[in-house]
């Protein structure tokens, strides 16, 4: 059983892996994190609506 004080938020996990709020390596991290959430809502959409790739940018 894992002990309590093991225990860390998500914030804690991605300060530890990449520093704290407003540092590079943070942000870096963060633009990266938020483009590929973007690309998988956009992708999900696009096989909604039965579209390619190609498809997609002449529409």
């Amino acid at each position: 059983m894992a002990n309590k004080k093991n225990i860390k938020t998500f914030n804690q996990h991605l300060e530890e892996r990449y520093g704290k709020i407003g540092s590079d390596k943070r942000t870096e991290f963060e633009i990266k994190a938020k483009a590929f959430a973007i690309g998988e809502i956009i992708r999900e959409e696009r096989k909604q609506a039965n579209m390619t790739q190609e498809q997609l940018p002449e529409k």
